[in-house]
């Protein structure tokens, strides 16, 4: 459930007034605020937990995980693609900690992937 910023600092308040104790602010903040909804004790303990790693009540932003592909990067998945043709891109990006769709661009950009395809679906049948 998101709530307005308003709400959040009405909650935080609530839970200082109430001495940290998430549970009992949750109960305060539902008498206070009949016409809201009414968050419950782990809310209050998200809320709470945010609020002293950031210093805000806001939501934090989601952040993408950069791409990886630098020439190390792309040497490796290209060695270890060459090496063991019939991996997959999942196995590979596992192995070496890369994202899936990183790993399947170097490896298209190297006219490398259609040859995993070729070789991988060859194996199934």
């Amino acid at each position: 459930m998101s709530y307005s910023l308003q709400e959040l600092t009405n909650m935080m308040t609530v839970i200082g007034e109430c001495n940290g104790n998430c549970l009992l602010a949750s109960r305060v903040y539902a008498q206070m605020y009949p016409d809201r909804q009414h968050p419950d004790r782990r809310c209050m303990e998200k809320l709470k937990e945010r609020f002293e790693r950031t210093g805000s009540v806001a939501y934090e932003k989601r952040r993408r995980a950069k791409t990886v592909l630098n020439d190390e990067n792309e040497f490796a998945i290209c060695l270890t693609a060459t090496e063991d043709p019939e991996t997959s891109v999942r196995k590979i990006s596992r192995h070496l900690d890369i994202k899936k769709s990183s790993v399947a661009k170097c490896l298209q950009k190297n006219d490398l992937y259609l040859c995993l395809l070729l070789i991988s679906s060859s194996v199934n049948y």
